[in-house]
């Protein structure tokens, strides 16, 4: 799948990745996400990787709650890297349950590698 973000467009999924959409239940992916206000879909990348589209359709910022099930998304509990990928850094290391700010009416790109 290919989508444009600013101005380029990019390669979301691959033909063997899971898809995680919002809208679904048990995905492994909850916290915050109500589908309306806010919204998190996910991309299983063969186990390695998970992108995560976090978007708040909120009127003001919000720290948006994500909790990743460990076990069923990468088969092992462990603690998690969380990396934003329009500002190249990472935001957060540890538990599989963590907040992002995310502002007004926006969204965020996020890559979450599970640590060895």
């Amino acid at each position: 799948m290919l989508f444009p973000l600013n101005s380029l467009y990019i390669k979301i999924a691959a033909e063997d990745d899971v898809i995680l959409p919002y809208w679904k239940k048990s995905t492994g992916i909850s916290g915050d996400s109500d589908g309306k206000h806010v919204a998190v879909t996910g991309f299983l990348k063969k186990n390695k990787k998970l992108l995560l589209i976090v978007l708040n359709n909120q009127d003001r910022d919000s720290g948006i709650r994500i909790k990743l099930d460990m076990m069923k998304l990468f088969g092992r509990n462990v603690p998690v890297s969380v990396f934003d990928l329009e500002q190249k850094t990472e935001l957060y290391r540890g538990k599989a349950d963590f907040s992002i700010p995310v502002t007004i009416r926006n969204f965020r790109l996020l890559e979450v590698r599970p640590q060895k």
